[in-house]
């Protein structure tokens, strides 16, 4: 993503020493030691960056100054120490955790929809999944990023709703 979105990469990774940049998991650890600071101003500039760059990667429709004018102006905090705290833990599961029990589920019907231009979960993690799960799931391809509230994820998703998978 960061190759994506150079400039906001940029302001993102400008609040870490340079000894902390030398991987995801350093950069995600400084961000929470700062996120969860006892100085109230200093955390909330750390979650207000993390939310930014975030929100940054999850849409097509790129505009950095509508993004700042929303999420600078939100409460950012809690989301933002659950999201780190959840990326320090591997969300809690060891890597490959799903493709490597697929045939504990792979029996349920499922429907996922993808965004082809997702920066956030990208497409190819969908698909592995998809050739893994087999015939019970559908993969529907949308024309969007990752949010839930582009149109054309809105609009597959509401027809997966109302699709009968069994």
């Amino acid at each position: 993503m960061r190759y994506t979105y150079p400039e906001a990469w940029e302001r993102y990774i400008a609040m870490v020493p340079k000894s902390h940049q030398t991987d995801g998991g350093t950069i995600t650890r400084y961000y929470a030691d700062k996120m969860n600071s006892s100085d109230a101003e200093e955390a909330k500039k750390y979650a207000d960056e993390w939310t930014l760059w975030e929100a940054t990667t999850l849409s097509i429709n790129y505009d950095q100054r509508k993004l700042e004018a929303e999420v600078l102006n939100e409460d950012n905090l809690a989301v933002a120490k659950l999201e780190a705290h959840y990326f320090l833990t591997n969300c809690f599961m060891p890597d490959n955790y799903i493709l490597d029990n697929i045939d504990t589920i792979k029996h349920i019907p499922c429907y996922v929809v993808q965004g082809r231009f997702d920066n956030c979960t990208p497409p190819d993690t969908a698909y592995r999944l998809s050739k893994a799960y087999g015939k019970n799931l559908t993969l529907q391809w949308v024309n969007a990023g990752h949010r839930a509230s582009d149109p054309e994820i809105m609009a597959a998703t509401r027809a997966a709703a109302n699709t009968r998978l069994v």
